[in-house]
């Protein structure tokens, strides 16, 4: 079982500065936020949780249940923050490459209108004559 399906069946909540949270609204929190919760501190938290628990212990099963709970609650955070990251990047490499697609054209056209500047007079007539019938 995934992640994802374990968080829905075992009803999984976080605990936010802004209250408690599914893990449905895990994706619409920002990556980081100075004020407002977000994904970093919640990862955090988790970890320092993760590391302030007592040691595994193999015999008694009861001590390791808060252990799985906070590691699953964990990947659940760090697979969001990952796949938020990697579109994060990608929006900016779609942008940059819309930037320069732009610059591009913007550049065309001048040539198209250099090159159009330095017609004869009389190629620039014929142009427009063409283009009016």
């Amino acid at each position: 079982m995934n992640i994802f399906e374990r968080a829905t069946k075992e009803k999984v909540r976080f605990d936010t500065a802004i209250g408690v949270l599914d893990t449905e609204a895990l994706w619409d929190l920002p990556l980081k936020h100075k004020k407002k919760a977000n994904l970093n501190s919640i990862a955090i938290n988790l970890y320092k949780q993760l590391k302030d628990t007592p040691e595994i212990d193999f015999v008694d099963d009861e001590s390791n249940n808060g252990n799985e709970e906070l590691q699953l609650k964990f990947d659940i955070v760090k697979h969001i923050i990952e796949v938020k990251k990697k579109e994060n990047a990608e929006a900016i490499r779609a942008l940059k490459q819309k930037e320069q697609r732009r610059l591009i054209s913007q550049i065309i056209a001048e040539k198209e209108n250099e090159e159009l500047k330095s017609a004869s007079l009389e190629d620039l007539k014929a142009q427009l004559k063409a283009l009016s019938s």
